[in-house]
């Protein structure tokens, strides 16, 4: 309502699904909140002092399974309980502490386990060393216990993507998940040796069974080791982590190719690692060591030093190249399995080996193709750039922005590199299953183009013929644009439609006393070679020196300060459609108003004569909407008298 105007006194909602219900609202004054269920078919709005308003909303799958997510979505979306002692996402406590766990979890399956394996199981005795090593493996213990319960208190995101911040709904997903992983990995060792004593009934320090409880000695250290089940964890750490902390630099690494066979080449050494570590211990489980690969295995030129006589470093060393030449297939021969325990485990280490090198050596051979495909593409794009330069007499300068634009996104680029025209056979032609083909169109773009506004133009989601979004999808190319990007403007040639997958995007134009007039963004100054940054709305700027590079120079977006939002265009919309309809040039302005930046797929003017020739009943609609939705802008726009931020007009807006 707005200003002035009076509340209703009551508000009531009937559902039309036969498990009809009336939920009556007394609002205040001042607002009024009213949450719609999923499940009716349609909602009636019915208010004391206005006609009744029917807004129909489709009704979701019955499938169970497509209930019991809904469900889920629903109660996770709603459900805030105790949500202020919940630590989310963007908690600086929280980044730090699991940086700190990501430095514990590392240290546990590298330093750690060396340590328990080659040092508290050392043949033919163990080795008992207080020193630094020690003390940080007490210090580890005592934070997993704080993290064990510290979790209880950390968001997380469902299926949907969403952050969960009610403490139930964490605490039912905590114990389902790593809870009893945690839980081991904290057990004291102290109350294992006395669980293994109540069992076997003998005590660890009677001198009477020194032979027997030796051996229950190695058992009950056994537990140690599943601290690094807790090494699964890394993966939403690193997550957390690159998500909190995305840079320029951070991407580039990631990208990186000599980076991604580094990341390859240490997951396989530590796989080698933690295998070595297995097959030192399968000898120390053996109760007679002599009868082991280590009392086996000599280190002189003579055979007649055995590795039993060499300290952890050295026989670690072993085990590693034993290891390393059962995963590499090359297999020597001067190290083999005799006992069945180690036979066991030999087979299982290439098992694990066929796996786990295969996997890696495919990834790597993958990468090094990729980037020499890619290189390819780049430098034949390259070539006919070289070429428009030579023909029109390009400056320098320029020749060297395209080219460094060519570079940034040849990725994007070859990622939708595949013949549409083989893909749109068999979407036409073909004899595609009547069930397929009516899944597909709700799977793309997980639903939103199907959602959009520009296909969804009946009442009824079921009426939309199921090939018009399939073929939608190979036309159209998703886009990103940051914040205060210009999408278009003015005088521009209107050669593609735009539809919202996310983001806000808004007609910009100068406030004027006799209403909004469509202007052009300025370009900025090349003499000064500095960026302007706003702050605090777009009529605060401050600007700063700076040296830009060729990819920052070509970033820097035409000044649109002056320019104020008059029309938003939100998620599921589109715009442009108009100016596309009437041919010639664009003759309003579009920018991207999220701070977070917009996503949105760009469907080209050919694409959209060919979906209004195969669909001419679209056509007609399409039609009248851009005269309706230009008639509409003008009418938007003759209201700008004074420039307001996007928080702003949307409020207004919505008031």
């Amino acid at each position: 309502r707005s200003r002035g105007a009076a509340c209703p006194k009551a508000i009531t909602m009937t559902d039309a699904s036969p498990r009809s219900q009336r939920y009556a609202f007394q609002p205040s004054c001042t607002h009024a909140t009213v949450a719609l269920s999923h499940a009716p078919s349609m909602v009636s709005v019915v208010s004391l002092e206005s006609p009744q308003i029917a807004l129909e909303v489709p009704a979701r799958s019955s499938s169970a399974k497509s209930e019991s997510r809904d469900k889920r979505w629903e109660v996770a979306a709603t459900d805030h309980c105790a949500s202020r002692y919940v630590m989310r996402e963007a908690n600086t406590f929280r980044a730090l502490w699991e940086i700190g766990i990501c430095f514990f979890l590392l240290y546990t399956g590298t330093i750690f386990l060396f340590r328990v394996c080659f040092l508290e199981f050392h043949i033919p005795k163990e080795f008992h060393v207080r020193d630094g090593w020690a003390r940080m493996d007490d210090a580890m213990t005592i934070v997993f216990v704080i993290d064990l319960f510290l979790n209880f208190f950390f968001s997380y995101r469902d299926e949907q993507g969403v952050e969960v911040d009610s403490m139930r709904l964490i605490g039912k997903h905590y114990l389902k998940g790593f809870f009893v992983v945690n839980l081991i990995a904290c057990t004291p060792e102290f109350l294992v040796q006395a669980l293994v004593s109540a069992i076997s009934g003998h005590s660890l320090g009677n001198d009477s069974a020194v032979g027997h409880s030796a051996g229950i000695a190695r058992i009950v250290r056994l537990p140690r080791l599943s601290r690094i089940l807790r090494l699964t964890r890394l993966l939403q750490v690193f997550k957390l982590v690159f998500v909190q902390s995305r840079r320029k630099t951070l991407e580039w690494l990631q990208e990186a190719r000599w980076v991604r066979v580094a990341n390859n080449g240490v997951g396989l050494l530590w796989v080698v690692h933690l295998l070595a570590c297995g097959w030192y211990l399968c000898a120390a489980m053996h109760h007679d060591p002599s009868q082991t690969w280590v009392a086996r295995r000599t280190v002189d030129a003579d055979g007649e030093v055995s590795l039993l006589t060499r300290g952890p470093v050295d026989q670690w060393v072993h085990a590693f190249y034993f290891i390393l030449t059962v995963f590499t297939t090359v297999g020597f021969g001067d190290m083999s399995a005799m006992t069945n325990g180690e036979i066991v485990f030999v087979c299982f280490t290439m098992m694990v080996g066929a796996v786990v090198h295969s996997i890696i050596i495919s990834e790597v051979i993958n990468i090094v193709t990729t980037v020499d495909k890619r290189h390819d593409f780049v430098a034949k794009q390259c070539e006919l750039v070289e070429a428009f330069a030579a023909h029109t007499e390009l400056d320098d300068q320029s020749q060297k922005m395209m080219r460094a634009w060519i570079s940034f996104s040849a990725k994007d680029w070859m990622s939708n590199r595949y013949d549409r025209d083989e893909v749109k056979a068999l979407i036409t032609d073909k004899g595609m299953p009547r069930s397929l083909l009516g899944r597909l169109p709700a799977s793309l773009f997980h639903g939103a183009l199907v959602k959009n506004s520009f296909v969804a133009i009946r009442r009824c989601p079921q009426e939309t013929p199921p090939r018009l979004p399939l073929l939608l999808a190979l036309a159209v190319n998703r886009g990103h644009y940051t914040a205060g990007e210009i999408v278009y403007q003015k005088h521009d040639l209107a050669i593609c439609v735009f539809l919202v997958l996310s983001g806000t995007f808004a007609d910009v134009a100068r406030p004027s006393p006799s209403g909004g007039v469509d202007e052009i963004a300025t370009t900025p100054g090349q003499s000064d070679n500095e960026i302007r940054i706003e702050v605090d709305g777009p009529h605060s700027m401050r600007s700063r020196p700076h040296r830009q590079s060729t990819m920052e120079e070509m970033q820097v977006q035409p000044h649109s300060y002056h320019l104020h939002p008059y029309q938003l265009h939100g998620a599921g919309g589109y715009f442009g459609l108009g100016e596309v309809m009437a041919g010639g040039e664009r003759v309003s302005t579009v920018r991207c108003e999220s701070e977070v930046g917009g996503s949105v797929l760009t469907v080209q003017k050919s694409d959209v004569a060919q979906l209004m020739q195969e669909f001419p009943q679209y056509a007609m609609v399409w039609q009248s909407q851009s005269r309706r939705q230009e008639s509409h802008r003008q009418r938007l726009r003759s209201q700008l008298t004074t420039g307001m931020t996007l928080r702003r007009f949307a409020a207004v807006r919505i008031q």
